[in-house]
């Protein structure tokens, strides 16, 4: 199982090449619970939709490199994708980027409330913490005790 210092590691690699093609590299994820592990990377334009050719490209770039570095010793598939429309938010300035839209989040740790998962709107956010508004209730969650985070869909009525 690949831990946090190797997913650092893949992200240092990858980031450099993802953004020579003008885009993010949003989040850098490990799954292996369930058949092959998986090394998804999330990526997303700036100006544009992320197409299929951008995930091509950062994929062929992102294996290579990967293969070179040889930071990951057992099989993984690797995956590139764009972050969807319940994209993740992962740092501070991807918080700021979205404020008034509607978030998903889940702690670490229980907070004063004694609740893990918050669903709200995103009113403000600082460099230690994101303030949502939950059922007209204003909530502090620290980003250090953010396990995830997502935005939720809106669509139109």
């Amino acid at each position: 199982m690949a831990d946090r210092k190797v997913m650092k590691e893949v992200e240092a690699i990858c980031r450099p090449t993802v953004e020579s093609f003008g885009m993010e590299l949003i989040l850098v994820e490990w799954q292996s619970q369930q058949g092959p592990a998986v090394l998804r990377l999330y990526i997303d334009r700036p100006d544009s939709a992320v197409t299929l050719e951008d995930c091509t490209r950062v994929s062929r770039q992102a294996s290579a490199l990967l293969d070179a570095h040889d930071v990951i010793h057992h099989a993984y598939r690797l995956e590139v994708s764009s972050p969807g429309l319940d994209r993740p938010l992962v740092r501070p300035e991807h918080f700021k980027r979205y404020v008034g839209q509607k978030t998903r989040i889940k702690l670490k740790r229980t907070e004063q409330d004694q609740r893990k998962r918050y669903t709200g709107t995103i009113v403000d956010v600082t460099d230690d913490d994101v303030v949502l508004n939950v059922d007209g209730a204003e909530c502090r969650l620290p980003f250090s005790n953010i396990d995830k985070a997502n935005l939720v869909p809106q669509f139109p009525a």
